[in-house]
Formats: structure tokens, sequence, C-alpha cells
């Protein structure tokens, strides 16, 4: 039978340590024939907040440009593309660009190999097309509040939604849906944060914005916390997340074990990466996982999570090494320490 973790006494006690819980995509869809997957979202969401109440942020998940049939506010308009048909991208052919991933992870993953689009036409996703104004007010105002509220306006009881794939809107190569992608990616993202405000629900953004994007989310008014999706021990990534903590913006660092489009990172390397780069800041996480059913161990409490570092006394500091140091050393040309 198939049941969240949090139907499971012994994870309720391991979930209880974290300070965040994210919820993937619904995973108990494929009972419900892949549909109804608001409900089962809130519900999920709605039951975490209850269970371990306001000390534990809890969150459900949407996948930002993914239109995914499963959801009950969407699957009409799937339907019916004469009326709607300009809600969605289109490749070069005039056929509509599609997402499979949510079959193939069950079929794969989940041990169905059944779960195709001929049989479960609902698991496949169409993609926004963020050019057009009427679309983002749809996703916003009937999809996305859906998720938030009841139809009366009452918030429902769970703290926020992670937005999966929330800059990845781009019209694919001969296309015809033209705009500023830039702008259209900015205006959802604002939009979005703005009617969350409205219904008490904060917004994690999985993204990688220039600091001008980043910048013109929060002057206009909307908070929202940046996601790492692949956080990497590098002089690159620390730079990024110190920058961002600098300014005040929340962050949560994604640090993989081991996944096909990223190598495994130590657990070390990329723990001691993040608190150099954080310094201790108050709404940074770090997240050591591996993607969806991948089961190598991941997902588990580590001691290191729960262990006092103490606090930064002052920022970051790089030193570079000079030409004949890099040659005796033969591998990286700096080195990164705390000032702490």
């Amino acid at each position: 039978m198939e049941r969240f973790e949090i139907d499971d006494p012994n994870q309720v006690i391991e979930l209880q340590k974290y300070k965040q819980l994210l919820a993937s995509w619904p995973m108990l869809v494929l009972s419900s024939n892949f549909s109804n997957a608001t409900a089962i979202a809130v519900d999920d969401a709605t039951r975490m907040k209850t269970m371990y109440g306001p000390n534990v942020s809890t969150f459900t998940y949407q996948s930002m440009w993914v239109a995914a049939g499963y959801y009950d506010e969407l699957w009409p308009l799937m339907q019916d593309l004469v009326q709607f048909g300009d809600f969605f991208l289109k490749n070069g052919d005039g056929t509509y660009a599609n997402y499979t991933g949510y079959c193939s992870q069950v079929a794969q993953g989940g041990g169905r190999p059944d779960v195709t689009p001929e049989n479960y036409p609902r698991c496949l996703g169409y993609y926004w097309n963020w050019c057009n104004v009427t679309a983002i007010d749809w996703y916003v105002n009937k999809v996305m509040r859906a998720m938030v509220a009841d139809e009366r306006g009452k918030p429902y009881n769970f703290d926020g939604i992670f937005l999966d794939n929330s800059d990845n809107f781009n019209p694919p190569r001969g296309s015809p849906t033209h705009c500023d992608v830039k702008a259209a990616r900015l205006d959802v993202h604002i939009k979005l944060g703005k009617m969350f405000q409205q219904f008490n629900k904060w917004p994690v953004y999985s993204f990688s914005p220039s600091p001008a994007e980043r910048d013109a989310i929060w002057d206009a008014g909307v908070g929202f916390t940046k996601f790492y999706e692949y956080f990497s021990p590098s002089l690159a990534s620390m730079k990024q997340l110190y920058d961002d903590t600098e300014m005040g913006l929340p962050t949560i660092v994604h640090a993989p074990t081991g996944v096909k489009r990223h190598p495994a990172i130590h657990l070390l390397d990329a723990l001691a990466a993040f608190l150099i780069a954080s310094g201790g800041a108050p709404h940074a996480y770090f997240q050591y996982s591996a993607a969806n059913w991948v089961v190598d161990g991941s997902w588990k409490w580590n001691s290191l999570f729960d262990t006092d570092y103490g606090k930064a006394v002052g920022p970051p500091m790089v030193t570079h090494y000079g030409l004949m140091e890099l040659a005796r050393s033969g591998s990286a040309s700096f080195k990164v320490r705390s000032s702490a």
C-alpha cells in the first residue's frame, strides 16, 4: 500500500529533528490515477504542519515551468487546446513541447514500467508559455491560488511552496513563441510572490538568477528563499552564497550525494563550504541528499547537522597561490578559509 513517509511512525520521529520539511511532488498521485494532485499536496503539507507544530516550517511542491496534467486545475486546459493552446509552448514543427519525467520517475524509480503517457495520459506535462500574460495570470490566480487557500480565501495551514524549475522558461529552438524571456520570468516570480503574500505563504524558488534579477524581485517587495539545486564546494558557489546571505536573502543549498546529472559530493566538503560561505546566517539551510527515489542512504540524519560550530567573526578570506606554489601543489589555484 502506498503511503507518505509521515504515515510511518519511525519516519515521524526522524523528521522532527529538522527545521524545515519540504515534500516532493505528490507521489500518491499514482494511487489516484494521476489526478487530484492539489488536494493531495495540501493534505500532505497541512498534516506535517499539524504534526510538527510552529517550530518546523513545512512546504509542499510545484513545478513552476512544467504544466503537469495531474493537477485538476490544469487538465481541462490541456484538453481544450483550441481555447487554451497559446498557454503552452510549441516546438518548431508545431507540436506541443512536453515533459515525460513524471511518468519515467514513477516507472523507473517506483518500479512501475507500465506508467507511460499512453497508459497514464495525465502523467504528461506541457510547458507554460510565460510570453502570454493571460497564461501567467491563470497560473497564479487559478492553479497556484488553489494550492494556498480554500475557495473562501482561508489560507491553508502550512508555510509555503517549493517552486521547482522556476527559471527554466525558454521557448524551444524554432518555436513560434518569442518575447523578452528574462522579463517574462521576472513577471511570474513577482506576481506569484505577491499572491503568496496575501495568504501568508513563502516561496522557495529553485533558480540561479543574476544579481539584477534577484534584486528586482527583492525590490518589488517579494520575499523568497533561493534554492541552490546543485551546490558544490567551489569558489564560484561559495562567492554566490556569501553574496546572497550578506544581503539577507534566505537560502537553501542542496549538495547531491549522487545523481545522474551530477557527481557525488562528500558531506564534509559540502558542509564546510556551506558553513564558510553562509557564515552562520540565520536563514541559511543545508540539504544533503540524492534525487527522487535514489536509495543510497541519503535523507538520513547526521550528527554534523546538529553540531554547534560557533559564530563567524568575519567574512571568509580567499588566498591565491603564486605560480610556483601552484606548480608544486599540482591542484587548486586558490584556497578558502574562514576567519572564524
